[in-house]
């Protein structure tokens, strides 16, 4: 992560007063990961903390919101900070009512309207959820930035365009190979509109790079491979956990056989 400080104070925002071990147990991850990404540093070896993406997207998935909410650098860091000031005129502009945004967020109708009426303040973690579903970063709905800026990863905008560029693809082309609409991966490119997990997952497949690379956080891009092992990579993608380790055991057992 290009910013360990960031990144742990993300992880702590979302932990809140559970315990490490609670919150790792959510999170299905070892209570000494969850530390030396708080921290940023491995204790034992002081070097710093080694970032899966896979990693994140449990911590993400456990807690409903985008991976991509580790990606930005807009969440504010004081309590006094988080009254929502924007929110009812998103809302009006977006025509959803608070019974619509409360359902999706897990909070009451009531509750919902003491955020819109800027009569309570909600914590970190339901700021980015409200900031998720309306699909802006959390310093717009405090009004703090204009409402284009920051909403998707720089890096991974400009990434996505310069990759499309280079091959000579159209965003059409682009669109038609990774099952999105034209108009969606342009906003993507022009950085007004956030993809999910497995709509950015497809991207990197196509573009043979990682996850990581897309957003800026590797500097080595994984090297161009065939059509196979890119079917493969797009297999790999869409299964959980339990399924990707026993189709590395099976890969295994078909290179032993091989020997």
């Amino acid at each position: 992560m290009h910013n360990s400080k960031i990144l742990g104070s993300k992880i702590q925002a979302l932990r809140g007063n559970l315990s490490l071990r609670d919150f790792a147990n959510k999170c299905g991850i070892s209570h000494t990961t969850i530390d030396n990404l708080e921290k940023g540093f491995d204790p034992r070896t002081g070097k710093p903390t080694k970032v899966m993406v896979e990693t994140l997207e449990k911590i993400a998935n456990a807690n409903g919101i985008s991976i991509t909410y580790f990606f930005k650098e807009d969440l504010p860091q004081q309590k006094e900070d988080l009254k929502m000031i924007k929110l009812k005129e998103i809302l009006n502009e977006k025509g959803i009512k608070a019974k619509e945004i409360a359902k999706e967020i897990g909070v009451s109708e009531s509750t919902m309207s003491l955020y819109i009426n800027e009569k309570r303040e909600p914590n970190l973690k339901t700021l980015c959820h409200i900031a998720d579903y309306l699909n802006v970063s959390t310093d717009y709905i405090l009004n703090q930035e204009s409402p284009t800026t920051n909403i998707t990863n720089i890096s991974f905008a400009n990434n996505i365009k310069n990759f499309r560029k280079n091959k000579r693809y159209t965003q059409q082309q682009i669109a038609e190979k990774i099952g999105i609409s034209r108009q969606a991966y342009a906003n993507y490119e022009a950085g007004t509109r956030e993809p999910d997990i497995e709509t950015i997952k497809r991207i990197a497949n196509f573009y043979s790079v990682s996850v990581a690379y897309l957003f800026g956080e590797e500097n080595i891009p994984i090297k161009e491979i065939g059509e196979i092992e890119k079917e493969l990579l797009n297999i790999c993608s869409q299964l959980n956990i339990k399924r990707k380790n026993a189709l590395l055991t099976k890969a295994y057992e078909i290179l032993e056989s091989c020997d």
